[in-house]
C-alpha cells in the first residue's frame, strides 16, 4: 500500500505560521513586561554604590601593599657615597629618589649636564630639604685638578695623556681617559663595573671585565678596599644578591634560603658550611659582605 503522509503540504503550512504567531507573541509578552518593571530604587542604587566603594577600597590597599613590599624588599632604602654623575638608577633609587626625579636626573646627565658640587642637586626637581639633607653627607664627586698650560700656549682641542696612578674607587671617566691606551669605552666599562662591585679591591679584578685589554696598565692603578660597599647579607634581597658579578642566581636564591632558615647569618663560613659557596669563592666575595 502506498505510504499516506501524516499532514498535508497546506497542513505543514499553517502548522509553521502557527509556531511563528506563539513566538512572536511570547516576545511581546516579554518586552511588555520589562517596560512594566520599576526603575531601581534609592535601596538598590545606595547597596550598588557601597560595593563599588568597597571594591576601590580593596584595591587601593593592595595597591599600597604592593608598593610597600617593592620598596622594602626589592629596592630597600641603603644610604651609601654616590657620585650623581655616575650613579645608575637601582643606585638612586636606593638612596631614596623617587623613580621620576631618578629619571629626570639621568635626563639631565644624558643632556650633557654635569654635577661640580653637591648643593647641585637641591636644583633637582622634587628634592625636598628632608631628603637633601639626608643624602648630602653621601655625595662623592671627585674633584679633578685641571692641568695648567703656560699662559703662551694655546688652548688644546683634546686633553693631554699622560702617564699617571690613578685610584679605581674615585676616579671617573674623564681622568680615566687620560691615561695612555684607555679610551671612552674602557673607561664606561671600568667604571661600569666598579658600580656592580661595589668597589675595586685590587687592581687585577679589571681583568674580568670581558672586552677590554688593560693587562699593561695594571701598574697605573691603585684601588682604595676601605671604600668598597659591602652587601647586608641579612637584609639583602635575592634581587639585590644577584646583582654583584660574583654571586649567581643560584647563590642569591641559597643565601636568601638560608637566611630564612635561621633568622640570622653571622659570617661568611655559614655560606661555605652550608655548600652555597666554594672555599675560592668565598675568598674573592668576602669583602663585599657583612653581616650586621
Amino acid at each position: 500500500m502506498p505510504h499516506t503522509p501524516l499532514l498535508s503540504r497546506s497542513q505543514w503550512i499553517g502548522l509553521a505560521v502557527l509556531l511563528l504567531s506563539l513566538a512572536a507573541v511570547a516576545g511581546l509578552l516579554r518586552w511588555a513586561d520589562r517596560l512594566t518593571q520599576p526603575a531601581d530604587t534609592p535601596d538598590s542604587l545606595q547597596l550598588t554604590s557601597e560595593k563599588a566603594a568597597e571594591l576601590e577600597a580593596a584595591l587601593r590597599e593592595t595597591e599600597s601593599a604592593y608598593r610597600t613590599a617593592y620598596r622594602e624588599d626589592t629596592i630597600p632604602l641603603r644610604l651609601h657615597r654616590f657620585n650623581p654623575n655616575t650613579a645608575d638608577s637601582m643606585e638612586l633609587l636606593e638612596i631614596g629618589l623617587r623613580p621620576w626625579m631618578a629619571r629626570n636626573l639621568l635626563r639631565y646627565r644624558g643632556r650633557g649636564g654635569v654635577f661640580r658640587s653637591p648643593g647641585q642637586l637641591r636644583k633637582l626637581y622634587g628634592m625636598t630639604d628632608a631628603l637633601y639633607s639626608r643624602i648630602e653627607p653621601y655625595i662623592d664627586i671627585p674633584v679633578v685638578q685641571d692641568t695648567l698650560v703656560g699662559d703662551t700656549l694655546p688652548a688644546m682641542p683634546y686633553p693631554q695623556k699622560r702617564d699617571t696612578v690613578l685610584e679605581l674607587n674615585s676616579c671617573d671617566t674623564a681622568e680615566l681617559q687620560l691615561l695612555r691606551g684607555i679610551g671612552s669605552y674602557t673607561a664606561r666599562q671600568i667604571v661600569n663595573y666598579r658600580h656592580r662591585l661595589g668597589g675595586y679591591c685590587r687592581p687585577e679584578q679589571l681583568l674580568d671585565i670581558e672586552g677590554i685589554h688593560v693587562d699593561t696598565l695594571l701598574h697605573r692603578f691603585t684601588a682604595d678596599s676601605t671604600r668598597v660597599e659591602a652587601i647586608d647579607v641579612n637584609h639583602a634581597s635575592v634581587e639585590r644578591l644577584q646583582r654583584h658579578p660574583y654571586i649567581s642566581f643560584r647563590q642569591a636564591k641559597a643565601i636568601y634560603t638560608l637566611r630564612r632558615e635561621r633568622f640570622r647569618l653571622h659570617d661568611a663560613a655559614e655560606l661555605t658550611a652550608a655548600g652555597i659557596l666554594t672555599e675560592t669563592e668565598l675568598l674573592r666575595l668576602q669583602p663585599y659582605l657583612h653581616f650586621e
